[in-house]
């Protein structure tokens, strides 16, 4: 069932594959610690990272009359989507802690935050950022072909 439509202007320049195995593990002991109470799993984390700019944060000047488009402010590259494909094994639990739906959200959220981590500290914004000037690049030949100049006084940030 269609919720809700959103209208974005989200430019992707790169993606990234990432491959994380992470071990979960709750433990709440009961009556004095004598009893384990524990939770454990292995989570294997197959996601697809897509990086670029949100262009909705970008600032431009058009000029129809003297057919010049002016590039004011380019956002930061940022992680525009993680797509996850998480396969959960050696889910163990005990009678009185047993996995709840509200876990699963948990431990897909530390997967997600995990490969976002991943993401950000390797090189994946820095190609995002190199992407996106070839693309700039590309746009003011398009607009030169038409008889129009693209003036790109900007900064892509990281």
């Amino acid at each position: 069932m269609f919720e809700r439509l959103k209208e974005v202007s989200k430019l992707i320049t790169v993606e990234g594959n990432y491959s994380e195995i992470i071990h979960y593990k709750e433990e709440k002991p009961i009556w004095m610690q004598l009893i384990p109470n524990n939770k454990k799993a292995i989570l294997v984390i197959k996601a697809k990272a897509l990086v670029g700019f949100d262009l909705h944060k970008a600032k431009f000047e058009i000029d129809s009359n003297s057919k010049s488009i002016k590039i004011l402010h380019l956002p930061e590259a940022e992680v525009i989507s993680i797509e996850p494909d998480i396969q959960y094994y050696d889910l163990k639990d005990s009678a009185l802690n047993r996995f709840k739906p509200e876990d699963y959200s948990k431990m897909q959220q530390e997967a997600m935050a995990l490969i976002k981590q991943k993401v950000l500290e390797g090189d994946l914004p820095e190609k995002a950022i190199q992407q996106g000037k070839q693309h700039l690049a590309l746009l003011s030949e398009f607009a030169k072909w038409n008889g129009w100049k693209v003036e790109t006084n900007y900064k892509l940030e990281k």
